[in-house]
């Protein structure tokens, strides 16, 4: 009856209000300040909202939401552990392409946000322009001493929306990676330090794969180590022969906790790793 309910609601009402707060703060004050600048307010509500309903109802879970238009898929998770990511790589789409990641995890790593974005079909959506592109081109050649043409060639295998074609850097470490690409089944891994920071970047193309299966993979064996993806860029289809392609991904991670990290010994793992997936 309509009494019935309106104490009800009531109840509730003032159970939520008395938990709302300290969440809230707890969420708010945890975030990274990259994600308050990486979305306009509409767009970092939804996530929030979805911490909050976790925080309130003191749910150890997960909660994966895809946007109306299919091009992104986002998963908050009110726990953090070594691995998890991995565990989230396997229950994704695998249509369409994977093209990027964007991984939040709080300062006290105890919840995460991690936004995954698919190759998106939309014509209205924002891609790289013609001049976009020529600019791109340019920058990458500069950085590897190489002809705007042999860059031009390698860049018009990306997807337009893919967010990498910001980042001349990455797309460098990538063409890099391609071409060291020898067979069908090649695995190439590139470890570097990225200068005036505490950040770690990884570099992976992999013959006969996916960008998804490398993401996977290269997921679980950082999270084996406790280093934490904070952003990745992926692609599927480089060409490297008839009927053949390799899957390259790059990955920026926090490097802060190894100071001693061996690059050398860990491409050489990670290298094994994948090189054991595809015999597998």
């Amino acid at each position: 009856n309509f009494e019935r309910t309106q104490t009800i609601i009531e109840d509730l009402r003032a159970d939520i209000d008395f938990e709302l707060d300290d969440v809230l703060v707890k969420i708010v004050n945890g975030l990274p300040e990259g994600y308050f600048r990486s979305f306009s307010n509409v767009d970092l509500l939804k996530p929030l909202k979805a911490l909050l309903a976790l925080g309130i109802c003191n749910l150890d879970d997960e909660i994966m939401m895809r946007s109306d238009d299919g091009n992104q898929v986002t998963v908050v998770a009110n726990r953090n552990y070594p691995g998890q990511l991995a565990k989230i790589l396997k229950r994704l789409p695998d249509q369409p392409p994977l093209l990027g990641a964007r991984v939040f995890t709080s300062k006290d790593h105890d919840f995460i946000i991690d936004l995954f974005e698919y190759k998106n079909k939309s014509a209205d959506q924002p891609a790289a322009s013609d001049t976009d592109l020529q600019q791109l081109i340019e920058d990458v050649a500069g950085i590897l001493g190489k002809s705007a043409d042999t860059v031009s060639e390698f860049v018009e295998h990306y997807d337009r929306h893919n967010r990498i074609l910001r980042y001349p850097e990455q797309v460098a470490e990538q063409f890099l990676a391609f071409n060291d690409i020898e067979h069908s089944k090649d695995a190439v891994v590139r470890f570097s330090s990225v200068p005036d920071s505490k950040m770690i970047q990884l570099t992976v193309s992999l013959g006969s794969s996916t960008a998804k299966q490398v993401f996977q993979q290269s997921a679980k064996f950082l999270g084996q180590r406790d280093m934490d993806i904070e952003r990745a860029w992926m692609h599927d289809i480089f060409p490297l022969g008839e009927n053949l392609h390799a899957a390259i991904a790059s990955f920026l991670v926090d490097g802060s906790a190894h100071a001693n990290f061996d690059f050398e010994v860990a491409a050489d793992q990670l290298k094994q790793s994948l090189s054991d997936q595809l015999i597998g």
